[in-house]
């Protein structure tokens, strides 16, 4: 405490704290952080500080051997074929390589690239040497590897809020609660795999990160894509461990508690308590990298929800106990593919995340749960409802195109296992 029982000022702290640590891989990690806090009325707490944190990469993500991976295994879109509907090129749903919809002379640089990278791994006398006008062969996996020339990732977070305890007497008020915070958190060089889709995209400027179509690109993705050297076809994209250019997110976390017993509410007789928590998550933004040194927010998509909010409603009374809970996260979007309008043609030098209008995102989802409880001497017992209505997962992320409306896509948001059940028993000692 620095201060205390001063007018305007019932309690004044201050929170300093510093860690150095050296790694026999050779990183040095150095973290500290400054936290205050000011209170200014009996009712009524700020608070908000600054820290500093740091990971050093790990021995996977430095050294890896090429392997596979069921998380980031993506099937590569090949922009050296010819065919509609396959890659997005200057048109939407296009092919680079489609004569109809791509300007001869975009054409004959990523001819010449697609000739250049089947040349990297071997040979000039491959099917697509042959005949790259009519060209179309797909295929290809994925491979993950390490890289020793990882950086260290480092995260500075700020953070500011305030919390409040009821001023008021009346038994109904007396025990709210409430906190507001923000917070924004920015990482610099996040260690994260470089997916297909970012290799692919960075080395055929389908983002604006390579608009000489050189295979010595400045990001060197197009050497990470291996050629068949007979038919030119994809045969692996190596997804290595990069240093990801920062990673931005600032938001809200709100959250209230309120409680009564039942007897202040006129129930004279009636027992125990009621109570209520809402805790909630308001996301702003979510910058984060898709090639090269370009950015985008991507709140609102995907697995980045602008609202997710958690509320519990119990009844205690005695050792017993029965609580509801209610988990709600609001829908998103999916962005475009290649997170950016298409950039091949060069039409605009800043591309930016937007709504992938070929495909369905990802609804709205509402969960709810039941527990049950009570403790009789020295064991507590419980029993639990997971999924109460037996909710049916989403579909999600299909392309809109497809006949079959997204089945089997199922959302990664929602429940795939459906209504559970689960009991706990503990003991004290």
């Amino acid at each position: 405490p620095l201060l205390r029982d001063l007018p305007g000022i019932r309690s004044l702290e201050l929170e300093l704290g510093a860690r150095t640590s050296s790694y026999s891989t050779g990183q040095d990690v150095k973290t500290y952080k400054v936290l205050a806090s000011w209170e200014p009325f009996s009712w009524m707490r700020a608070r908000g500080g600054y820290n500093r944190a740091e990971r050093a990469p790990n021995l996977s993500e430095l050294y890896a051997t090429p392997s596979g991976s069921s998380n980031i295994g993506q099937t590569p879109n090949d922009p050296c074929r010819n065919v509609a509907n396959a890659f997005p090129g200057p048109t939407p749903g296009t092919t680079l390589n489609n004569s109809d919809t791509t300007d001869p002379a975009i054409r004959a640089k990523l001819q010449a690239l697609c000739k250049a990278q089947i040349e990297y791994w071997g040979t000039s006398f491959s099917d697509f040497h042959a005949d790259p006008d009519n060209w179309n062969l797909a295929g290809g996996g994925t491979l993950v590897v390490g890289n020793p020339l990882l950086r260290n990732e480092k995260a500075d977070t700020w953070t500011a809020g305030v919390a409040f305890s009821s001023p008021f007497a009346h038994p109904l008020l007396a025990r709210w609660t409430a906190t507001a915070d923000w917070y924004e958190a920015r990482v610099s060089n996040p260690i994260e795999v470089a997916t297909t889709t970012q290799v692919v995209n960075g080395c055929f400027n389908i983002n604006g990160l390579n608009p000489d179509f050189t295979m010595n690109d400045p990001q060197a993705y197009c050497e990470k894509i291996e050629r068949d050297t007979a038919t030119g076809q994809i045969l692996r994209v190596y997804n290595t461990f990069t240093n990801q250019n920062k990673l931005v997110i600032r938001g809200i976390d709100l959250a209230t508690r309120w409680s009564a017993p039942l007897s202040d509410m006129g129930f004279e007789s009636a027992p125990g308590t009621l109570s209520v928590n809402v805790a909630a998550n308001v996301l702003l933004n979510q910058i984060q990298f898709y090639g090269g040194d370009v950015t985008g927010d991507y709140a609102g998509y995907n697995g980045a929800s602008k609202l997710s909010t958690a509320t519990t409603f119990s009844y205690n009374w005695a050792r017993n106990r029965v609580s509801l809970n209610w988990d709600h996260r609001k829908g998103t979007k999916v962005p475009t593919s290649f997170a950016a309008a298409a950039q091949a043609n060069n039409l605009t030098t800043a591309p930016t995340v937007q709504q992938n209008a070929l495909f369905v995102g990802y609804p709205s989802a509402d969960m709810f749960s039941l527990t049950a409880g009570t403790r009789i001497g020295r064991v507590g017992a419980s029993v639990t409802i997971n999924n109460l209505f037996d909710q049916k997962p989403d579909t999600g992320g299909y392309d809109s195109r497809d006949p079959m409306k997204g089945l089997g896509s199922f959302s990664p948001f929602s429940d795939l296992v459906g209504r559970r059940y689960s009991i706990n028993l503990s003991m004290d000692f």
